[in-house]
C-alpha cells in the first residue's frame, strides 16, 4: 500500500528539456518561459480557431468569435502564471471575473465546446504542462476536423438557408421576380 509512493519518490527527474527549465524555476516562471508560454498557448489556440473555422458549416459565421477563441486561450494562459499556488490571489481573481458578463448567445453548442477547448489549452500551458498541451491540442483538433470531413452524424435533411441582402433603393418583388420564377416555381 505504502509502494506507490516511494515508487514515485524514487523516480528519475524528467530528462525532458521543458521539463528541466519549468524545475529550474519552480516556483515563479521567469521572463523566457513567460514569452514561451504566451507563444505556445497562441500558436495551440491559433490550430483550434483554424479548426474551428475549417469546420463551421452553419450560417453565421463570426470572425470576432474566432478571435475570442485566440485571446480567451492566451488570457486563460496569463491568469494561470499569475495564479500559480496563490491561493488569495486565485480568490481575488475568481471575485473579478465573477462580475464579467458575456453578452453573446452562443448560436450552435459545438461553439461551447470550442470555448472549453481554449480555455483548456491555456489551463495546460499556464499550469506548465507543455506535453500535455503540445499533444492532446493537435490531437483533439484532428478528431474534430476528422468528423467533420467525414460527416459523421449528420442528419439526412437536405435544408440551406439562401441570405439575400439589399440596400433600401431596391424593389426587390421585381428585381428577383424573374430568377425566383425561373428557379423555385415550376
Amino acid at each position: 500500500m505504502h509502494l506507490l509512493p516511494r515508487l514515485l519518490l524514487a523516480a528519475e527527474p524528467a530528462t525532458d528539456p521543458i521539463a528541466r527549465v519549468v524545475a529550474d524555476h519552480a516556483d515563479k516562471p521567469g521572463v523566457k518561459e513567460i514569452l514561451f508560454a504566451i507563444l505556445f498557448s497562441f500558436a495551440l489556440n491559433a490550430l483550434v480557431a483554424w479548426t474551428y473555422k475549417r469546420t463551421y458549416r452553419g450560417t453565421r459565421y463570426s470572425q470576432d468569435y474566432v478571435h475570442t477563441l485566440l485571446i480567451l486561450g492566451t488570457v486563460v494562459t496569463l491568469v494561470i502564471l499569475v495564479v500559480m499556488g496563490n491561493m488569495a490571489t486565485a480568490f481575488g481573481m475568481f471575485a473579478a471575473f465573477s462580475i464579467i458578463r458575456f453578452r453573446r448567445n452562443v448560436g450552435q453548442s459545438r461553439d461551447i465546446g470550442f470555448i472549453f477547448l481554449a480555455m483548456g489549452t491555456g489551463l495546460a500551458v499556464g499550469a506548465r504542462q507543455y506535453q500535455l498541451a503540445a499533444i492532446t491540442v493537435p490531437l483533439v483538433c484532428a478528431i474534430i476536423f476528422a468528423l467533420a470531413q467525414a460527416n459523421l452524424f449528420s442528419s439526412f435533411k437536405g435544408s440551406h438557408i439562401l441570405r439575400i441582402r439589399v440596400g433600401t433603393d431596391v424593389d426587390y418583388d421585381q428585381a428577383f421576380a424573374a430568377p425566383f420564377a425561373q428557379h423555385l416555381w415550376p
